[in-house]
């Protein structure tokens, strides 16, 4: 070898500096792979616990929306049972009254004038 290859190869070459590097350092590269997986892996399993709270949430608003309507329906049906009781009661009370009412018809019919055998001879 010559004296210029030697001295050229001892020269070390002196780059532009720059305000963004994009020279590519594999060491660098594989540990930003690697904390990208890391985090892409974190951000998965925190998106998976969230899913998971959420369908629990869910699902005990779901029980207590149907413990809920189970109630409305129930009192629905006892309201519904007491307003037939209470209508039969009404109409008990109706026919009672009316069955009065023609028992107090029936004796001023009786106690009336023409009702009356020593009273007929009377009026006419």
């Amino acid at each position: 070898m010559s004296d210029d290859q030697i001295s050229q190869e001892r020269i070390p070459v002196v780059r532009e500096s720059r305000f963004f590097d994009t020279r590519i350092n594999l060491q660098n590269l594989i540990w930003g792979l690697a904390g990208a997986a890391a985090m892409m892996t974190f951000a998965w399993f925190q998106l998976v616990g969230d899913v998971r709270e959420l369908r629990a949430d869910y699902r005990n608003k779901e029980a207590a929306q149907d413990e809920r309507m189970t109630r409305i329906e129930q009192s629905a049906q006892q309201d519904r049972s007491e307003n037939k009781e209470r209508w039969g009661q009404v109409a008990a009370g109706l026919k009672e009254m009316n069955d009065k009412l023609d028992r107090q018809r029936e004796m001023f019919v009786q106690n009336s004038p023409m009702g009356r055998q020593e009273m007929r001879r009377w009026v006419k």
